[in-house]
């Protein structure tokens, strides 16, 4: 497994797994005398999104902490809440790529190791939340979106599980207590209702720290279509990254010698993976319309640097790859720059690829990710492209997926100045890729053999995509959920199995339905207190139904009263019933 945790809103990663960076919020400098001492934070938030999206919203009104890895969303105990004196309203499409917008403030939590952070954000169905109605949007979660004709259409944004939140795992330590609202970075003390940067006051003491929440909404909103209606399942990964550990990479890149209508540009910072096998995002973001990029909170080193590899990437380009961009703790005004002058792409043509249709199917909401390899010695495979599979079909969205089948540009950062960049063919030729898959409390799985992917938009190349693991030290567990519906009144509908808001895995349900129910088995779902200590693997389950003669009107969601958590045992039932 690849780094964990990915908790911060905005600059994600793409990765589908419950990964943990440890952050350590440590107690206040022997040289402050003081009658207290705290720890203090804001909670803020950066996004990303696709390219044909204008606006990606979402209304955050309470942040959780809990110090158990399975404490379930709806339990009474375990967690440390907060409600939000005002919601706050995210566009995950229009923050600017070196900007944290502020989430919550005035959160106080004592010292303690926690597992999990727990973001509460508004269903698209609530009343309208006056956060969201200020920045003129008509419900509390929402997408603004062109499709490939260039109709621009606004379309509801729900959560998988509805009212079920985002869970992001964690691994954060604190010592002293914590509170999320005050400046930002810097070490001070308060006195009498005054903030300042003595060291010597008698009153109490505060350090001050940013956790930034990344949430990657590209390639992870999964539309799903009733009668003429579409709307999107946000199943975006999440990271919590504390901004005194972090650092940022800028360039710009030019792509005036692209063919017109090239594919959305890419910017990925990577890592090897812990078993050093194969490289990992830790970062991604969409390149701006002129060309810029900002790669930040990247986790990075208290002293010292941490080595980032670049991979720039379009279906209408050849990928450029750029290693050992060297990444210290700092502010993103002070982001690596990575050359002078901006970094050229030459074009490439585009291929089309579908997963086959070999059993077992993939995992609803599984990752299917691209791989190519430098062709030197020890290199190791680098994630070129990559989306969420179509949690009904089971397939790449839209059955088909865009690649290039060009060559691969490499160079080594040069301090800044103009780097020296060699083209060359991939270890699995041009057009050729390792397809890899992944998934939450899933391993990594890679082909043994590169497919070469020739195909057309309408004649894509079939892909076998290996089926994705369960993490070491997990099981293959299994829920039954049992459907309970008016003999007639529904024929269409599918059921979700989620953790945290990410889904696991989904299934058609229409003929249940229209038989007046039955039973839906899930199986080899990740499972034990390997995975999510004590108890095991929190699941949550939601259905949404229609009859397909009226649609709109017949709609209706149903999600279980309680989690379903998946122990040793890896067994579950849930009974979902529709009035």
């Amino acid at each position: 497994m690849s780094h964990d945790g990915r908790a911060m809103i905005g600059i994600g990663t793409g990765r589908g797994r419950a990964h943990s960076w440890r952050i350590v919020a440590g107690a206040c400098a022997a040289v402050l005398v003081a009658t207290g001492c705290t720890l203090e934070a804001d909670v803020s938030a950066t996004g990303a999104v696709e390219a044909n999206v204008s606006h990606l919203w979402i209304t955050v009104s309470e942040v959780w902490f809990a110090t158990a890895a399975d404490t379930t969303p709806e339990a009474t105990a375990g967690w440390t809440k907060s409600v939000l004196a005002t919601p706050v309203t995210v566009d995950l499409a229009t923050l600017s790529q070196s900007t944290l917008a502020s989430l919550a403030s005035a959160i106080s939590l004592p010292a303690g190791t926690y597992k999990q952070v727990h973001l509460v954000v508004a269903d698209s169905s609530d009343a309208l939340l006056t956060s969201a109605q200020s920045l003129g949007f008509t419900t509390n979660a929402g997408i603004t979106l062109a499709d490939a004709s260039g109709t621009v259409t606004t379309s509801a944004l729900e959560s998988p599980i509805p009212e079920g939140g985002i869970t992001i795992p964690v691994d954060l330590v604190l010592a002293g207590s914590f509170d999320f609202g005050s400046s930002s970075n810097t070490d001070s003390t308060t006195a009498t209702g005054t903030t300042s940067t003595s060291t010597t006051s008698t009153t109490s003491t505060t350090k001050t720290s940013t956790l930034a929440v990344t949430i990657d909404a590209a390639r992870d909103v999964l539309p799903y279509t009733y009668g003429t209606t579409t709307s999107y399942l946000l199943s975006a990964v999440a990271l919590v990254t504390d901004e005194k550990y972090a650092g940022a990479i800028s360039g710009t890149v030019d792509t005036s010698g692209l063919a017109a209508g090239y594919g959305e540009v890419t910017v990925s910072a990577e890592t090897t993976d812990a078993t050093n096998s194969h490289h990992v995002v830790v970062q991604r973001r969409l390149v701006g319309i002129d060309g810029a990029f900002t790669l930040y909170p990247l986790p990075a080193p208290s002293s010292g640097t941490t080595n980032y590899d670049l991979v720039i990437s379009s279906s209408g380009a050849e990928t450029v790859i750029i290693r050992d961009v060297p990444v210290s703790s700092a502010a993103v005004t002070s982001a690596v720059a990575v050359q002078s002058t901006p970094i050229v792409l030459g074009a490439a043509n585009p291929v089309y690829a579908n997963v086959g249709t070999e059993l077992p199917l993939l995992p609803g909401g599984a990752r299917v990710d691209f791989y190519q390899t430098v062709a030197a010695s020890g290199e190791l495979p680098y994630v070129v492209a990559g989306t969420a599979v179509d949690i009904l079909s089971h397939r790449l969205p839209n059955g088909a997926f865009a690649v290039s089948n060009g060559p691969i540009v490499v160079g080594t950062y040069a301090s800044g100045g103009s780097i020296s960049f060699s083209t060359l063919a991939p270890v699995e030729g041009e057009g050729g890729y390792v397809i890899g898959t992944e998934g939450l409390y899933r391993a990594d799985a890679l082909a043994t053999a590169p497919s070469v992917i020739t195909g057309t938009s309408t004649a894509p190349t079939p892909i076998l995509a290996p089926y994705p693991p369960v993490a070491a030290g997990g099981v293959a567990g299994s829920i039954a959920v049992t459907l309970t519906a008016p003999i007639g009144e529904f024929d269409s509908g599918f059921v979700i199995v989620a953790a945290g808001n990410r889904i696991v895995d989904a299934t058609n349900v229409g003929a249940v339905l229209a038989a007046g129910g039955g039973t839906v088995n899930f199986t080899n779902l990740p499972a034990g207190s390997g995975l999510a200590a004590t108890a095991g693997v929190p699941y949550q389950v939601a259905l949404r139904a229609w009859n397909s003669n009226s649609a709109a009107s017949s709609f209706i969601r149903a999600t279980s009263t309680a989690s379903a958590v998946l122990g040793n045992a890896g067994r579950a039932t849930v009974a979902l019933q529709l009035p």
